[in-house]
């Protein structure tokens, strides 16, 4: 007698269903945009949360208005974003902890004029789980931002290599020309998250080891 299950479904089709499901749904892409309606204009902040992730950095604001009191023609792109310039790095980990990847990210100069010199190269350092790290670099187009009444695309996006999975946490640095820390904006960071199987993709999975082991016994 054929062993099926689920009106006519056999036992290796439902264990090959969840099992793709299982896997599907053990990542979730998310945007990091930093829009956040409750900050003020240009938030400082030395730690902050943004779409599931904590932001570190000795000096950062999050930019809401490019044009507002000291942020005159900061870089802008209709949205808000996080600036660094006061020769400092910023760091992102997973709230409450967890392994993610990273995938791009959208970086530009942050103004026309700064004590801090703008960046000229973007440096991501990527720290495993487990340990060891990984840097990759990346040059800006060294065309200074115009402002959110300006013609320019002041954002450049930048794509990161497949190595940068299982991450604990990721580090920017922007250097100036000279090789000293310079002052940049960041925005629209795509991660990868770890996330928890559905507990009833969990159960078919299980569901269908039991069947398939049943009817193996059977067969023996």
């Amino acid at each position: 007698m054929k062993n099926h299950i689920f009106r006519g479904l056999p036992v290796k089709s439902l264990l090959a269903l969840s099992f793709w499901g299982l896997f599907a749904t053990s990542s979730q892409a998310t945007v990091i945009d930093f829009e956040d309606p409750n900050i003020a204009a240009n938030n400082y902040f030395t730690s902050s949360s943004y779409n599931g992730f904590d932001f570190t950095s000795a000096h950062a604001h999050t930019i809401a208005d490019p044009t507002e009191g000291t942020c005159n023609n900061c870089a802008a792109n209709g949205t808000q974003y996080i600036l660094s310039e006061i020769a400092t790095v910023v760091t992102m980990t997973q709230t409450g902890g967890g392994a993610f990847s990273l995938q791009q990210f959208d970086v530009s100069e942050p103004r026309t004029y700064a004590t801090i010199l703008n960046t000229s190269v973007i440096q991501v350092i990527a720290t495993f789980v487990g340990g060891g790290t990984s840097t990759e670099s990346f040059m800006l187009d060294g065309i200074l931002p115009d402002g959110p009444s300006g013609d320019l695309a002041d954002f450049e996006t930048f794509f990161l290599s497949s190595a940068f999975t299982n991450l604990a946490s990721v580090t920017f640095r922007g250097l100036d020309i000279y090789g000293d820390i310079g002052g940049w904006a960041l925005d629209n960071i795509v991660v990868n998250t770890s996330a928890v199987p559905e507990p009833g993709m969990l159960g078919l999975f299980g569901l269908s080891l039991v069947l398939l082991g049943f009817r193996k016994r059977r067969i023996a």
